[in-house]
């Protein structure tokens, strides 16, 4: 940039050579279609009424317009909250929309149409150009009213933003209205940004040619907006060139003492005045045309109605994926496993029980291949230059080839006949025991060879030398005796609890009654009230019934998940919280999705500690009775006879039990 300062006709000749200047590389047809259609035409509506809601508030009445701005940057007031709704209720939809600060109408319509031309292109009665401009006109009054709160020491983030403004002016916000006298005016402002954060040490006049200078076919020009450039435009950008590298000469060796040379030479109020002039000329030309097309409903639903031409990339690609799903199918049915068929006559053969059942024998049959059109079989390899395998190459047996010989189902170990059965005669020790009284009528057994009428229970096991065993004398456990019926103690318990379940009432549906901006006002101003206390949502509702009333329909349950939608939407929108709102706690799954968007949010932990004596701690607390000390209790020890020591003993034992009690409490 020296160089420029040197010689003052070189950047005019070389702009004047360049009579058309192009749109930035940027976008010269490298459209990459980042926006969905059908996104766009479903949020469109909603984030045209935010830009609008946006717009109004941050442009009030020329003689509120100084207080409100002013205010805006106090942090806690009425309209610094008011401003932070405003500004998250419009970053919300447009983030899902695009994920760029501004929206160029080249890119609505290649999402739209594709890289075909739509119908009508100039006169179509449902080009949103205007509605899109309007958005990104409030976008730029944010930038220029919200974001740059200290001209003088402005952060990194603000320098992108203000990049992002001069990038997408004249092509976003400008249109055929451009001004090449606040598009210099921009540049100026953000070079003395880019400076603020320059070392004393660098070279100043990269940034001044990174912002007023590009290059195009190999010659420098200047970088600006298409369209032709007339000689008042040459003139105003060789002078501010001129005057800027000039100053910046004298960098080296008092860069605090140039940078406030061109600040007092460019002051931030004035280029505002300027601003804030274009924007509001701006919104009434956007606004007319807007109401002679029918108003923006009736845009946005004529633009829902056309018919939208799909673009070839779209083709394309779904022609890509039908061919990769049928590829996938081939792969899969070529690499079926194929079984070796000796496999299956062996196992035929070995096993003649093993048959395929008769309603699935038919269905096989039908697809099998004729033994006269089989041919041979093959293993599928894929590997590179496979080696086919058949399976009917002749291979010794692995396993010597002897008959089996079964085992014959008529062999009966056991010599022994008739030793199942007893054949000793009981019947006089049935009578014996019945003599005797051992006979119990709550035995398990019967007798043997008697019909006896006595409720017993009958056994289901049998004694492995008797038919019928006799009674236990003892009652002792064996392992052939029969085990004690389970209890249903359990079963009946589970049967009763059924009978005596109380069926709950059914309750009335519950409507649900949207929360408006005055009830969304009220909130924020009573969480952020008294942000040094800890936050009791119970609190907060019985101080609003004894004063405004805004939240009389909402329970303190509402007003906790309300605060808790609040703060999310603040921090989806990057908004810095009020004061007092880090006391709204977030459930896991809402900091899981802050964190899947790469929002840095750490919840602050939560420690409850409980001290039972705290809550009396500023009560008096009555008066205990004093208890002996241990020294004392000891002391009053003296010689007493053997009927005093006895009962004095006993009594300072209690003492010293008591005087323990006490010290433990």
């Amino acid at each position: 940039m020296q160089e420029a300062s040197n010689s003052p006709g070189t950047a005019r000749s070389l702009a004047r050579a360049a009579v058309e200047i192009g749109q930035p590389e940027s976008t010269q047809g490298k459209l990459e279609g980042t926006l969905d259609a059908d996104i766009l035409v479903d949020v469109l509506p909603n984030l045209s009424a935010a830009a609008d809601q946006l717009t109004e508030f941050l442009l009030p009445q020329p003689t509120e317009r100084t207080r409100t701005w002013r205010e805006i940057h106090h942090v806690g007031s009425r309209l610094s909250r008011l401003c932070k709704s405003r500004i998250a209720q419009f970053k919300v939809p447009k983030e899902s929309v695009a994920g760029s600060l501004y929206i160029r109408p080249d890119e609505v319509l290649y999402a739209l149409f594709g890289s075909s031309q739509p119908p009508n292109p100039v006169t179509a009665p449902w080009r949103p150009d205007d509605i899109i401009y309007r958005i990104n006109l409030a976008e730029m009054l944010r930038t220029l009213l919200v974001d740059v709160s200290t001209p003088a020491a402005v952060s990194t983030d603000t320098v992108k933003a203000f990049e992002k403004l001069v990038e997408n002016y004249g092509t976003a916000i400008a249109g055929s209205s451009f001004a090449a006298g606040v598009f210099v005016e921009l540049q100026t402002q953000l070079l003395l940004m880019r400076l603020q954060t320059l070392e004393s040490t660098g070279n100043p006049h990269d940034p001044l040619r990174e912002i007023f200078l590009t290059t195009v076919d190999g010659a420098t020009t200047y970088k600006l907006p298409g369209g032709v450039l007339s000689e008042e435009t040459d003139k105003l950008m060789n002078g501010r060139i001129q005057l800027l590298s000039t100053v910046l000469d004298g960098w080296k060796t008092n860069s605090a003492g140039t940078l406030e040379t061109l600040q007092s030479k460019f002051p931030w109020d004035l280029f505002l005045d300027h601003a804030i002039a274009f924007c509001t000329e701006r919104k009434a030309n956007l606004d007319e045309r807007i109401n002679e097309a029918g108003g923006p409903e009736a845009i946005l639903t004529r633009l829902a109605n056309i018919k939208r031409v799909p673009s070839s990339n779209a083709d394309s690609f779904k022609n890509q994926i039908a061919q990769l799903k049928a590829r996938e199918k081939r792969l899969a049915s070529s690499s079926a496993p194929v079984m070796d068929p000796r496999l299956m006559q062996d196992i035929s053969e070995a096993d003649p029980t093993v048959q395929v059942s008769p309603a699935k024998s038919s269905d096989q049959l039908e697809f099998q291949t004729p033994p006269t059109q089989r041919g041979r079989q093959w293993s599928t390899s894929h590997q590179r230059d496979p080696t086919p395998l058949p399976f009917d190459i002749p291979s010794p047996p692995s396993f010597p080839s002897q008959p089996y010989v079964g085992r014959d189902s008529s062999f009966d170990p056991t010599q022994d006949e008739g030793f199942q059965t007893d054949s000793r005669d009981l019947t006089a020790a049935d009578e014996r025991r019945r003599a005797v009284g051992l006979y119990s009528r709550t035995g398990p057994y019967p007798i043997a060879g008697t019909h006896s009428t006595v409720g017993v229970r009958s056994s289901t096991t049998v004694h492995p030398t008797t038919e019928f065993a006799s009674p236990r004398v003892h009652s002792r456990k064996r392992p052939w005796s029969p085990s004690a019926p389970i209890s249903t103690t359990y079963e009946e318990a589970k049967i009763r609890r059924k009978e005596r379940h109380i069926v709950p009432t059914d309750r009335g549906q519950q409507v649900r009654t949207p929360w408006t901006n005055d009830e969304e006002d009220a909130l924020v101003s009573l969480i952020s009230r008294k942000p040094d206390q800890k936050l009791s949502y119970s609190v907060l509702k019985q101080y609003d019934n004894n004063h405004e009333q805004c939240l009389r329909i909402r329970s303190p349950e509402d007003i906790r998940c309300k605060a808790r939608n609040v703060k999310m939407t603040y921090l989806l929108g990057k908004v810095e919280l009020p004061p007092g709102w880090d006391r709204v706690i977030l459930d896991k799954k809402a900091i899981r999705r802050l964190h899947d968007q790469g929002i840095d949010y750490e919840q602050p932990r939560v420690r409850r500690a409980f001290n039972p004596r705290s809550r009396n701690s500023a009560s008096p607390s009555p008066p205990t009775p004093s208890t002996p000390d241990l020294s004392q209790v000891l002391n009053q020890t003296q010689p007493l006879t053997h009927q005093q020591g006895a009962v004095e003993q006993a009594n300072m034992v209690s003492q010293l039990h008591s005087s323990i009690r006490d010290m433990e409490a």
